[in-house]
């Protein structure tokens, strides 16, 4: 386990939610190599022999970036972003001061992270992924989805197929206290994002009297936020059905189907929900519930064999958070490449 001295609260960047990073100083680390062959992570030349000494953060404040081009080019701008190892440094991309960038002509190392479900609060995993900001920290990135559950992600994880696991905290963390041996390592991404959708003929919560709520399973979290979205609104829980129905994914088509009238998704969905007719009906963010989202999870093995590569990943993922903050037409532009591509 890992105790609260080992974790530190990043600072904020430019307005973007607090990073909670672990801080593998205090475990003592001796300078990692990359991690061994396997099927999650081919093998590469050893990292850099100092070892980093605090928890991931900005580094110096980023000097003003240029403005960007009216049609964003994801390539034209991974050019621009070419830092540390990867090339002439940019003005204010985390190059200054910054002691977690590789090291001039340092060998990557290979790394593969997954996420669990395709979701816009999992942008931060896609625009280091599309920018090529990982290389800028001796990482060379390999991304794949999960889409099969929290708690499949992380026995994928616990095995190796996985280094990273992106995936929503509220799904694994029971998985963690019930004692898998992961760890939960940033929270990118705090606060509750989900919106409950519904079908056109609802327009407010008080509509759902006598109606279906789609949840994944009686007990879990979509059931838990429906009746705290219910209680809320002042509408008797008895009045409505909980339907299990599956995933976000299914959820939401089993509303277009009719199986259920109402389910909370996460954003972009929202956006396809109004270009399909329905209707949102509340932002559970009003619910005021203290709530970490999109977390960044690694392994035993990552954190005791390797943690300057876990120090540069949450390092990188910081500066993702920072880029989408300040170069928001790049970041939307990520959103609209392929889900499961990767490199």
């Amino acid at each position: 386990m890992v105790g609260p001295g080992h974790l530190t609260l990043v600072k904020r960047f430019a307005g973007v939610a607090a990073v909670l990073a672990l801080s593998l100083s205090a475990c003592g680390g001796a300078a990692s190599s990359p991690p061994p062959a396997t099927s999650s992570a081919a093998a590469a030349a050893s990292p850099a022999a100092k070892p980093a000494s605090a928890a991931a953060s900005a580094g110096a404040k980023p000097a003003a970036s240029a403005k960007p081009a009216a049609k964003p080019s994801i390539a034209g701008a991974v050019a621009a972003l070419a830092g540390g190892s990867a090339g002439p440094a940019a003005t204010g991309q985390f190059t200054s001061g910054n002691p977690y960038l590789a090291k001039p002509g340092e060998q990557p190392v290979t790394v593969k992270a997954g996420w669990c479900a395709i979701s816009a609060g999992f942008l931060q995993l896609y625009v280091a992924r599309d920018y090529d900001l990982f290389s800028k920290y001796g990482i060379k990135i390999q991304t794949q989805g999960m889409n099969a559950g929290a708690n499949a992600a992380l026995a994928a994880l616990t095995k190796g197929d996985f280094d990273f696991l992106y995936c929503a905290a509220a799904g694994t963390i029971p998985g963690l206290a019930s004692g898998v041996p992961d760890t939960l390592v940033a929270a990118p991404l705090v606060g509750l994002p989900y919106v409950m959708v519904a079908n056109k003929n609802i327009h407010s919560v008080q509509d759902l009297k006598g109606k279906k709520i789609g949840i994944s399973h009686p007990g879990d979290l979509d059931d838990v936020l429906s009746h705290d979205v219910l209680k809320k609104n002042n509408v008797d829980a008895s009045t409505v059905t909980m339907v299990p129905a599956g995933g976000q994914t299914q959820r939401y088509q089993n509303i277009l189907a009719g199986v259920i009238d109402a389910a909370n998704v996460t954003p972009p969905l929202e956006v396809q929900a109004k270009n399909d007719g329905l209707n949102v009906i509340y932002q559970l963010k009003d619910l005021n519930i203290p709530f970490i989202y999109s977390a960044i999870h690694t392994n035993e093995n990552m954190l005791k064999n390797h943690p300057q590569t876990v120090q540069r990943f949450v390092a990188a993922m910081a500066e993702s958070s920072w880029f989408m903050s300040t170069h928001k037409q790049q970041a939307e532009a990520s959103i609209t490449r392929p889900p499961n591509w990767s490199i």
